[in-house]
C-alpha cells in the first residue's frame, strides 16, 4: 500500500522533468532513480521491516527505532552488501521500463520485478544472522 503511491508519484515526476526515451534521457532517469530514490527508499523499507520484526516477536526486544546510532549503524552496514546485487537487477530493468513501456505500465512492470527482488530480498534478509559470506552467496551466487 505503501510503495505504489511513492513509486506513482516519482515516476510521473521523472517522466515529467526528464522527459523522452533517447538513451541520455534514460539513463538521467534510472541515476536519479538508483542513487537518490532508491537508497532513501531502501533505508525507508528495512527500518520499517526492522521495526516490524522487533514488534512480532522476531528481534532481540529493544527496537532499532529506539536506538537511532544503532539503526544508522546498521543502514550503513547494509547499503555496501544490498546496493550492488540492488543496481544488478534493477538498472537493466529499469533501462528497460523507462525506455520502451508507456508511463502508465511501468508501475505494472517494476511490481513484477519487484517480486523477483523481494523473494530475493527476503530470503537473503531471513539468512542475515549467518556470517556474511553465506548471505553474500545467496544474493549473489559465486561460480559454480
Amino acid at each position: 500500500m505503501l510503495v505504489g503511491p511513492f513509486v506513482h508519484t516519482w515516476y510521473e515526476w521523472l517522466a515529467r522533468n526528464l522527459p523522452g526515451t533517447t538513451t541520455k534521457q534514460v539513463m538521467k532517469r534510472v541515476l536519479l532513480d538508483q542513487f537518490l530514490f532508491n537508497p532513501a527508499f531502501m533505508a525507508l523499507r528495512l527500518t520499517f521491516l526492522w521495526s516490524l520484526e522487533s514488534v512480532g516477536g522476531g528481534g532481540s526486544g529493544t527496537t532499532l527505532l529506539e536506538n537511532p546510532s544503532s539503526l544508522v549503524l546498521q543502514l550503513v552496514g547494509m547499503f555496501p552488501r544490498i546496493m550492488p546485487p540492488t543496481w544488478a537487477l534493477w538498472i537493466p530493468a529499469l533501462f528497460i521500463n523507462f525506455s520502451y513501456l508507456p508511463l502508465k505500465y511501468q508501475l505494472l512492470y517494476t511490481n513484477m520485478v519487484s517480486l523477483v527482488w523481494n523473494v530475493i530480498f527476503s530470503y537473503a534478509e531471513a539468512k542475515r544472522g549467518k556470517p556474511m559470506q553465506e548471505v553474500d552467496e545467496i544474493i549473489v551466487p559465486g561460480p559454480a
